[in-house]
């Protein structure tokens, strides 16, 4: 949004209907703030997005987010 590189953020994977909306998604929730991240996978159900953030914690160095319902797959 600001044509700098995004910081912050190591990486982000979403699971869509199609892998055409997963690639986008998946490039539009390396930008997007948690918040937004959240709202929209809650609104699309069938989305999943997974995304890893950096962390100034030494013994903690990353941190995994997950947002939609993943409890559905993982069982």
């Amino acid at each position: 949004r600001s044509s700098q590189p995004v910081g912050g953020r190591i990486a982000a994977w979403s699971s869509a209907p199609d892998a055409t909306t997963a690639d986008a998604l998946s490039t539009a929730f390396m930008i997007m703030g948690i918040d937004e991240i959240e709202k929209y996978c809650g609104l699309h159900p069938d989305t999943l997005a997974m995304i890893i953030l950096e962390t100034q914690d030494e013994e903690t160095p990353q941190k995994v987010l997950h947002f939609g319902d993943w409890e559905s797959i993982l069982k």
